[in-house]
């Protein structure tokens, strides 16, 4: 004879199967899904890390050698031994170049 417990209720064969496949199927899957979403966004963490060290490593290559460069200039032009090797650019006379052509333009004379 069958022992009921002691509300009267006994676990059939259909609800064994249900909890038998959810402990077995459906936690493992929802798991494995966290765990799946946890590695995704730690992937795109470390692309986005890897993109801003990539940068910061070029702006410091970038810096250093402008750095190196104003120091050969600053160099030379302490030593006196750039006052005729620097050369002109479009650069440097392009502002006076506005200049000229705004004290005509509005006959500001020599106010600029």
């Amino acid at each position: 004879m069958l022992d009921l417990p002691a509300d009267g209720y006994t676990m059939t064969f259909r609800g064994r199967l249900r909890l038998f496949f959810s402990i077995i199927v459906v936690v493992p899957m929802f798991a494995m899904a966290a765990v799946l979403f946890e590695l995704t966004a730690d992937s795109e963490r470390g692309k986005t890390d890897a993109r801003l060290a990539a940068g910061l490593d070029g702006a410091l290559v970038s810096y250093e050698d402008g750095r190196e460069a104003v120091a050969d200039h600053a160099r030379r032009i302490r030593t006196g031994a750039a006052r005729h090797s620097l050369p002109l650019t479009s650069a440097c006379t392009q502002p006076t170049r506005a200049i000229g052509r705004l004290r005509s333009a509005h006959r500001l004379g020599n106010i600029l």
